[in-house]
């Protein structure tokens, strides 16, 4: 972790960093023996360190490299899964940047992605094999490699690549900063996907909101390195993105189910054998859960819950008050990938304001997130242009800013 001279705040902490991949490197020495990864494997969860990841995603990134071949842009096609996480963090090893292509996507949306991005390596599994191909063939240039299930046992017997210092380039500086690392795209449900570019300040933003929640309202500890999350989304959205980094940050272990959406069976499990001590989903699965809860009439494992972080769609409020009323910390959590994840609820577990959000990003100097009057009598919410959570050239305002209403 960064020195306490080196903040959110003033993104002193970002410029220590320079990009997400040096990121993920400095934790993985910072907290190499601890626990980093908790995948479902044969009934039950194995476990990884920071090491352990850093290592297999090492070997991995020095055995794809020959694939890079000078293209600046790579895609992958898969469910979220252990190996997603792998796969990600070898590719962008690489310095390449990584395309999160949502398995959902039909061939037409695929192949208008790949086009938009220029992406003509395409990596994909086995069962998406037949999508990718058909897509790559339109394509002109482009290459499929398809990736069988990771065998971790036998990685984890693997030495470190002798080579590895040759093959990769661990030279990071100020100008890495705001680069593109990595691109996720629009849910696509009124016209093709739109792949929109994040930047490193932006993922290491995402990563940090914790700490930059405990640098304002420092009576509150939202996570440390005791922390183990479950975290029910997928990493080819925002929301499984801020979940990974933000478990990296503290250097705290995160949960890797078997697939998504999980039962609550599934659920109940990982929450007892893992014993976690935070969550995030969308409300369906909290919704879901409330009728499992009752049926059982068990609480020990949510209640244990520092608290649950819930968002991308709205939460029914009785369904979040019947949490409340049985001592279930919810938190409401806002965001979108054009604008970063940017408010939430008071995370105090002494509040009851678990569905109110506050804006993470304003200070006493200076306010990103604005509140503006407009002709229909309503407030519009937008970010201001110098704003550090901003994906890259998503203005649509005519002094630079983002107005998220304005893509919905």
């Amino acid at each position: 972790m960064p020195s306490a001279i080196n903040s959110i705040s003033d993104q002193s902490a970002i410029y220590y960093y320079k990009s997400f991949v040096n990121f993920i490197n400095v934790q993985s020495k910072t907290y190499a023996d601890r626990v980093f990864v908790r995948y479902y494997s044969n009934n039950t969860f194995k476990t990884l360190t920071y090491s352990e990841v850093d290592r297999i995603t090492t070997n991995l990134a020095c055995e794809w490299a020959e694939k890079k071949n000078g293209f600046e842009v790579v895609s992958y096609i898969n469910e979220h899964n252990v190996d997603y996480m792998f796969t990600m963090f070898a590719l962008m090893k690489l310095r390449i940047i990584f395309l999160a292509i949502s398995p959902r996507n039909s061939e037409p949306a695929i192949v208008n992605l790949l086009e938009k991005t220029q992406s003509k390596v395409i990596f994909a599994t086995p069962k998406y094999e037949s999508i990718a191909q058909s897509a790559a063939a339109k394509i002109d240039g482009a290459k499929l490699t398809v990736i069988q299930p990771l065998d971790i046992e036998a990685m984890l017997n693997q030495p470190l690549n002798p080579r590895y210092k040759e093959i990769l380039d661990f030279n990071f500086t100020e100008k890495d900063i705001d680069q593109p690392a990595l691109i996720i795209h629009s849910s696509g449900s009124t016209n093709f996907p739109k792949p929109i570019y994040l930047s490193n300040r932006y993922l290491l933003n995402a990563s940090s909101f914790f700490q930059l929640y405990k640098e304002q309202y420092s009576h509150v500890h939202p996570m440390n390195e005791d922390d183990t999350m479950l975290a029910c989304v997928p990493l080819f959205h925002l929301f499984g993105l801020f979940c990974l980094g933000s478990i990296a940050f503290v250097g705290a272990s995160t949960i890797f189910l078997k697939g998504l959406p999980p039962s609550q069976k599934e659920i109940d499990f990982a929450l007892r054998h893992n014993n976690c001590t935070v969550m995030a989903a969308p409300p369906i699965i909290l919704e879901q859960m409330i009728p499992y809860l009752q049926e059982h009439n068990d609480f020990s494992a949510v209640q244990r819950l520092k608290f649950v972080l819930f968002g991308g769609a709205p939460f029914k409020r009785e369904a979040g008050e019947w949490f409340q009323a049985h001592n279930v910390n919810v938190r409401n959590a806002y965001g979108s990938t054009e604008m970063n994840v940017t408010m939430c609820a008071d995370l105090d577990p002494k509040s009851k304001n678990w569905n109110s959000l506050r804006p993470i990003w304003n200070f006493s100097s200076e306010s990103y997130i604005v509140l503006e009057n407009t002709d229909d009598g309503l407030k519009h919410l937008y970010l201001t242009s110098n704003s550090p959570t901003l994906a890259l050239g998503i203005s649509n305002r005519p002094d630079g800013g983002f107005n998220n209403a304005m893509t919905h």
